[in-house]
């Protein structure tokens, strides 16, 4: 990786804003999640939307004004009815769904021409963080670090992997470079896409890799020069158009959609980027990306069971069972008599049984339903 570092303590006054990425159909948990109502727009692994937790743990270190969302235009309405406490303004609607890099840079448009100086964190809109209070500490020390260069640092933050996954990027820690009240961070040698089985399991047992949540943080002169480096031409369209949002002037986003590519930030910017940071945290972080991974953030019977009904005259019952999950939006009574690591997911248009192991397999029956109409 390239080398970019020099402290300039001075930045240390700019105004942090947060950026929450909410495009996305979550088909890994259909048949709750449809493009109408994506994954996060469910309420299952709380008494709120996955969105609305993302917008609430900021709330006590980010003002709502400094809180921007970037969806698809379909999805704006919704998202909007979720969060009325912000402002409509600050919901920027993508004309098709491109993936992360491009809502990433159309963000970015809007926030520059409101606050050119800013800190710019970036966030998934459907992950869920059970320890709040720690996320939000260390959130403050990334800032800190981000505003600590001349040049603007990136700082991301690490998951401790809780087994050895093989849905998840990684995350190749250095030696540790110092704290930042309280928190260690370390450069970042390398990013590692999703590994096999064994690879996967030497990360976990090293001790010197972390998950990659993509949550990322950077001044905007910095998240500028980065796009300017991999993405020159798109880079180009979408200042001009921060420059026109600024001036008050019509916003044409054809052009620009139409010059990024779909890809993820991840591959576009960070995976090339010079010098980047990782603050290690265990924040109790899930992606909740499957059934299964939203199996094991809920709470559970002593049999290790959870079932709950969406509509207030259903009921679930467990008998002689273990270690399943069942979620209905339904009035039935429902009832798993001898069954065992199972996922029962009822709609009124759907319903899903599969073991839990085999849970990561939905989004390719999804598939399969779109194709066959």
């Amino acid at each position: 990786m390239r080398q970019h570092n020099n402290e300039d303590p001075d930045r240390s006054q700019q105004v942090h804003c947060a950026l929450i990425l909410a495009g996305g159909s979550g088909t890994r948990l259909w048949p709750m999640s449809r493009t109408e109502r994506p994954k996060q727009l469910l309420a299952i692994t709380e008494g709120r939307s996955l969105f609305r937790a993302s917008i609430e743990r900021l709330l006590p270190i980010v003002a709502g004004e400094q809180i921007f969302v970037v969806a698809g235009e379909q999805q704006l309405p919704a998202l909007r009815e979720e969060v009325p406490f912000l402002p409509a303004e600050n919901f920027i609607g993508e004309p098709s769904g491109k993936n992360t890099a491009p809502a990433t840079l159309l963000g970015m448009a809007v926030i520059s021409a409101r606050h050119p100086q800013a800190t710019l964190s970036i966030f998934p809109a459907d992950h869920h963080i059970r320890d709040e209070a720690g996320f939000r500490s260390a959130l403050l020390a990334a800032v800190e670090l981000a505003q600590s260069t001349a040049g603007g640092q990136i700082i991301t933050l690490g998951i401790q992997p809780t087994f050895p996954a093989i849905g998840f990027g990684y995350l190749q820690l250095g030696p540790k470079l110092g704290e930042k009240s309280g928190f260690a961070y370390h450069p970042v040698l390398q990013f590692v896409e999703k590994p096999v089985a064994e690879r996967a399991r030497q990360y976990y047992e090293s001790g010197a890799y972390r998950w990659n949540a993509g949550m990322f943080v950077w001044p905007l002169a910095r998240a500028w020069s980065e796009f300017q480096r991999a993405q020159p031409e798109a880079t180009a369209l979408f200042r001009q158009l921060s420059q026109e949002y600024e001036r008050g002037g019509e916003i044409d986003l054809t052009a620009a959609w139409a010059s990024v590519e779909a890809l993820p930030l991840d591959i576009v910017v960070m995976e090339q980027a010079a010098d980047m940071w990782v603050i290690p945290v265990e924040l109790g972080w899930s992606d909740v990306g499957s059934w299964s991974s939203v199996f094991d953030v809920l709470p559970r019977d002593e049999a290790g069971n959870h079932g709950k009904t969406l509509d207030e005259n259903g009921k679930v019952q467990f008998t002689a069972s273990r270690d399943t999950l069942i979620l209905s939006e339904t009035a039935k009574h429902i009832v798993a008599l001898g069954v065992k690591d199972l996922v029962i997911i009822e709609t009124d248009e759907a319903l899903l049984v599969c073991h839990r192991e085999r849970a990561q397999e939905v989004r390719s029956i999804v598939k399969q339903l779109s194709l066959n109409g």
